[in-house]
């Protein structure tokens, strides 16, 4: 079973999204920042096959992201609005997807959220292959 760590501020998307993704057969792990996700991981002794967090709170945890394991697991950041991380600054944060946040909870697409997470964990399976 794949392992979702999931970060975001935003209480409603985070249990949402978490719930979503559990009946979908993903284990999840949430946290409200990087900081909370560090000692989770490193109190579970979990290890993490995807990240799904919010473009700020990645910004704002940036030191503490070698502690979640994000030179090694694919990052998938949520914004609220377009152009809320640029190219240069999503490549040195380890994001191989930027998704948009809807603007309540309830407006989750969750076969949307689903497909896109099948597809970033077979490209970095895919990846593990051959790299």
């Amino acid at each position: 079973m794949d392992t979702i760590l999931l970060i975001d501020y935003d209480l409603g998307f985070l249990l949402t999204l978490a719930n979503i993704l559990m009946r979908a057969g993903y284990t999840v792990w949430p946290a409200r920042d990087v900081a909370s996700a560090a000692a989770l991981i490193f109190e579970a002794g979990i290890a993490v096959d995807l990240i799904i967090a919010d473009a700020g709170g990645l910004l704002a945890g940036e030191s503490q992201l070698p502690s979640i394991g994000a030179k090694r697991t694919p990052i998938v950041a949520t914004t609220e609005f377009d152009g809320d991380i640029d190219g240069s600054t999503a490549e040195r944060l380890g994001v191989v997807r930027v998704a948009p946040r809807p603007v309540t909870a309830e407006a989750l697409d969750a076969g949307e959220w689903i497909e896109m997470v099948r597809s970033v964990m077979a490209a970095s399976r895919a990846g593990r292959r051959h790299a």
